[in-house]
């Protein structure tokens, strides 16, 4: 819809993975319906714990570079792709502390509007996000908002689909305090700096294997991932998890699954509100008005 809408015409490339049959056919649909667009693949590792798993995506990282630099004639250098790296790692860093404020004032900062501004960096370049970013961390703690008695949960499953910002605030308005998330899980893939080597095509390939915050995008070992989620919601300090898959999405089902097993195991309470174009927002926000006023009462 963005594709058609324009609002994509300031791409002049889209690299897909083959993730499901969603994103192999949207890819299909863009070359054809937009052939000035340059549509391209990386080929994710599939044994991502073999030794060869770093050496193979280093490899499709250099394949990528190359496919660029011949289509667009640029030549894409190891210390530009360096500078760049230090670039976004400035940008991550502002973000994960936009983060660590947020579980520390959820009040000061809604689900909305963090969820606004980082997909405003997704239409930015760094160096122009990074000073407002900046900006509203100066400004958050000096908010003056009152800390309301919400019930704290982490929003979690919106792996491909984002939920749309009404929802969002519809959680929020039906007592969620919305202290963690996967929201944009893509634009905060590395938990750590990538590191500025000689060599930073290796960096990043590691960095995609050894750095990555926990997702069943990446991690085929369901415990590691479902694991993760529970450290994250003891960290936060929530006390539940509410769950934002798309409502078409099969593989939502098969996560869904392990999520729940490991959150019972852990005593933690959990709800499930499927993304769909049609939902029905007053619905959502009495279904889960019930669900906090069950945890609360």
């Amino acid at each position: 819809m963005l594709a058609f809408g324009g609002d994509l015409a300031f791409l002049d490339a889209v690299v897909f993975t083959s993730i499901c049959e969603g994103a192999r056919n949207l890819s299909r649909i863009l070359a054809r319906d937009f052939p000035d667009l340059h549509v391209t693949y990386l080929q994710l590792p599939d044994g991502q714990a073999s030794s060869e798993a770093v050496d193979h995506w280093e490899a499709e990282l250099r394949r990528l570079g190359k496919d660029i630099s011949e289509k667009f004639g640029v030549a894409v250098e190891d210390s530009a792709l360096r500078a760049s790296l230090g670039l976004y790692n400035l940008w991550r860093r502002r973000v994960r502390e936009l983060y660590a404020q947020r579980t520390q004032w959820p009040h000061r900062i809604s689900a909305e509007e963090l969820c606004c501004l980082i997909r405003a960096g997704t239409r930015m370049p760094p160096e122009a996000h990074i000073p407002l970013l900046d900006e509203v961390l100066r400004e958050i703690p000096f908010r003056g908002r009152r800390r309301r008695g919400r019930l704290p949960v982490v929003v979690e499953g919106a792996v491909c689909e984002q939920p749309p910002l009404g929802l969002l605030d519809a959680l929020e308005k039906a007592g969620c305090c919305v202290v963690n998330d996967d929201l944009l899980l893509g634009w905060r893939w590395f938990f750590d700096d990538v590191p500025e080597t000689d060599n930073p095509w290796r960096s990043l390939a590691e960095s995609y294997l050894e750095r990555s915050v926990p997702s069943s995008l990446r991690h085929p070992i369901p415990h590691f991932f479902t694991d993760a989620l529970v450290d994250k919601v003891h960290r936060s300090g929530a006390e539940a998890v509410i769950f934002l898959p798309g409502k078409f999405c099969g593989p939502d089902f098969f996560d869904h699954d392990a999520f729940r097993t490991a959150l019972e195991r852990a005593r933690i309470a959990s709800l499930e509100v499927r993304v769909d174009e049609k939902m029905n927002l007053d619905q959502i926000r009495k279904a889960v008005k019930i669900f906090v006023s069950n945890l609360s009462g």
